[in-house]
């Protein structure tokens, strides 16, 4: 059975039969013969376990040694060409610690999730995929986790939701992502928001002002009549102006989005009137319409 080139692993195996890392097959099949001779099974059986041990590592390192030394050779070739370093610099320890120093990969999920949440806050669960610990004592000839030392388990996690979320914002749930078996810790979870429409009121976010298109009948408009605009605690009787306009705005004050994970600050609700135009209507309301159309008459031969 073949196995995955590790370099921490070959070198484990060296130090183990008190090979030098640089060593190639002929010196690897000495050293093992002459340890062989002293553990043979079938001339002193307590020896089994140990030989088995020592087997294992030969195998490894007769299977990895030109991987290992090309490894090796790249390291130091590349540690060669830095000058500005110390004569003693070490590639691999360096590379090592400069790495470990680096936070685990996070995940990264976009979620959707309902406006109502967004704007007001709560909790939510989604299932994760997430890299666990094993549990293998020899990992690199685990069957379950493929000699990598993590498998894979989808996971429910619990998070919430601050008031004020934005879409496409970044919600962080730290530690609770993958496991870093050199860290012998979690990385994060990065949940990126998808905010969804909102099916209700059909209100827009903008930062934190809320935005809503709100049809007005044509009479309303010319009369300026009372009319009720929704928000996010209710309805607002509101009287519009004489002669609205279509697609004119009115600015309602700290009626919008909450800031993020602040309740008590506020956008503002900003409402553009559609004014609406019925494409049939009765007689009696064609007779009325005729007759302001004669009052007005002149003022539009005017134009």
């Amino acid at each position: 059975m073949t196995s995955n080139f590790n370099f921490h692993i070959y070198k484990a195996y060296c130090n183990s039969l008190n090979i030098q890392l640089e060593e190639k097959l002929p010196e690897i099949k000495r050293v093992f013969r002459e340890k062989v001779k002293r553990l043979r099974p079938d001339i002193n059986p307590e020896s089994a376990k140990e030989f088995g041990k020592i087997k294992e590592a030969y195998d490894y390192l007769v299977e990895h040694n030109a991987k290992a030394l090309t490894t090796l050779s790249n390291s130091r070739k590349y540690s060669q060409t830095k000058t500005r370093l110390e004569p003693d610099f070490d590639f691999l320890k360096s590379f090592h610690e400069h790495t470990d120093n680096l936070p685990t990969p996070p995940i990264e999920l976009k979620v959707g999730i309902e406006f109502e949440l967004c704007i007001f806050g709560g909790e939510k669960t989604l299932n994760v995929d997430i890299l666990n610990p094993c549990g293998c004592l020899v990992y690199h000839s685990c069957p379950k986790c493929r000699q990598k030392g993590l498998v894979k388990e989808n996971k429910r996690v619990s998070f919430k939701i601050p008031v004020g979320t934005s879409d496409q914002q970044v919600l962080t749930l730290k530690e609770l992502g993958h496991y870093d078996l050199k860290k012998k810790k979690r990385g994060d979870i990065h949940l990126i928001v998808d905010m969804l429409p909102d099916l209700r009121n059909h209100f827009t976010k903008i930062n934190t002002d809320l935005h809503l298109k709100l049809e007005i009948d044509y009479t309303q408009a010319i009369l300026g009549k009372l009319i009720t605009i929704p928000t996010l605690e209710g309805f607002l009787r509101y009287n519009l102006r004489q002669g609205t306009q279509n697609n004119s705005k009115e600015v309602f004050k700290e009626l919008g989005a909450y800031e993020f994970n602040d309740k008590y600050k506020r956008g503002d609700l900003v409402v553009s009137f559609i004014i609406k135009y019925d494409s049939v209507i009765s007689e009696e309301e064609k007779e009325l319409l005729e007759k302001i159309y004669e009052l007005r008459k002149d003022k539009l031969e005017d134009w």
